[in-house]
């Protein structure tokens, strides 16, 4: 009698699914980012082909960013909530952005020693976005200030200058879906943490996203 030792084969989970997914979407993703930074720094600074690999390396980061943002709304992970300073979450959402953007964030961080108790990784990411989004959709600088506000945590970002968004109801009409899939991200993460996501319209024509933690979640280290 002939007995098989092969073992029976497991279907795989839907967590191992949608690991094999990010993963196949990212990896070919990723090398042909190396791929082309490795092909940029093979011309010199005036040779004229640097500036169409420079922008054709723009625009694989760009599409790298909107796959992160596609991946993320189809395959959400759950949050980790960790102890974490209003400065890191400020610092480490600007660091995110491609240099050029960066340099149109300014930060004011009004209490340094605050902490929050959210999953960081997380809500920096979705405060990107949102920095990404306003500065995209405007293309002028952006104020991103932290505080503590009657024991909350509150992060709000500020365009610096009045500009052209255009309103339909109660809510705002993003220009491009790219903008409006980021912010709806960025809203989605912050509630699923206990948060708050509110855009206002202040009457000198700046638009103010606000960010905010209950004070359950906040506190301040003092000493």
């Amino acid at each position: 009698m002939h007995v098989s030792l092969e073992k029976e084969q497991q279907a795989p989970t839907r967590q191992e699914i949608d690991a094999a997914v990010a993963e196949g979407v990212r990896a070919p993703l990723a090398a042909l980012r190396a791929s082309m930074e490795s092909l940029s720094h093979a011309f010199q600074a005036e040779d004229p082909r640097s500036l169409s690999v420079r922008h054709a390396l723009e625009e694989v980061v760009r599409l790298g960013h909107e796959m992160q943002a596609i991946l993320d709304y189809a395959l959400p992970q759950p949050a980790q909530p960790l102890s974490c300073s209003l400065l890191e979450i400020a610092c480490s959402a600007r660091s995110a952005l491609p240099a050029e953007q960066r340099a149109q964030v300014l930060l004011a961080i009004e209490d340094r020693r605050a902490r929050l108790t959210v999953d960081g990784t997380l809500l920096s990411r979705s405060i990107s976005r949102v920095l990404e989004t306003a500065l995209t959709e405007t293309r002028s600088p952006v104020l991103l200030r932290s505080r503590l506000d009657r024991g909350e945590a509150l992060f709000t970002l500020v365009q610096a200058t009045p500009h052209a968004w255009s309103e339909r109801g109660a809510g705002t009409r993003f220009h491009s879906a790219v903008a409006a899939l980021g912010a709806g991200l960025a809203r989605r993460d912050v509630e699923r943490m206990g948060g708050s996501f509110a855009i206002r319209h202040d009457p000198g024509g700046s638009t103010v996203f606000e960010i905010r933690f209950p004070a359950e979640l906040a506190a301040e280290v003092r000493g």
